[in-house]
């Protein structure tokens, strides 16, 4: 009988399964780390992002700011003989929580004073994220009993 030479162990490493296993697990929350970095600018680009943020009738731009603080954007509105409680109203049925400043619907109009009436807020949700809206809400009165609304729309991301 001719002896048979015993079988050559393999010097190759041994990778127990926990190790495996683990390695799969964070390749796997790492992808998905990376996929919500991408997502939302990637949506922004495919789908379009365009703020719907209501305007009460025949307000006129009188100024723009884009990155103004903390804000995205920036307008401010004026509107010819209207009443800051009303605009206030306006922003109140279109969904946003409004803060009145006290009695601020109730006092007298005083001449050249430009008075703050009101804060109001909606957050907007979208496919991917959202955006919040905030108006400042004030009102001046002029000698000629009229009265000019002024508030000041920001976009937050």
């Amino acid at each position: 009988m001719s002896e048979q030479p015993a079988p050559k162990k393999s010097k190759r490493p041994i990778v127990p399964v926990w190790v495996a296993v683990a390695g799969l697990v964070l390749t796997i929350v790492l992808a998905v780390l990376i996929v919500f970095q991408i997502a939302a600018p990637l949506a922004e680009l495919v789908l379009g992002r365009s703020a719907d943020i209501p305007l009460p009738d025949g307000a006129k731009l009188e100024s723009e700011k884009s990155e103004a603080g903390r804000a995205q954007h920036e307008w401010l509105y004026s509107l010819a003989n209207s009443d800051g409680c009303a605009v206030a109203e306006f922003f109140h049925e279109q969904g946003a929580s409004c803060v009145y400043t006290p009695l601020a619907c109730e006092l007298a109009p005083e001449v050249g004073v430009l008075r703050q009436i009101a804060t109001c807020a909606k957050t907007e949700k979208q496919l991917i994220d959202g955006y919040t809206w905030e108006v400042l809400i004030s009102t001046e009165y002029h000698e000629d009993e009229t009265s000019t609304v002024y508030f000041r729309v920001y976009l937050y991301d």
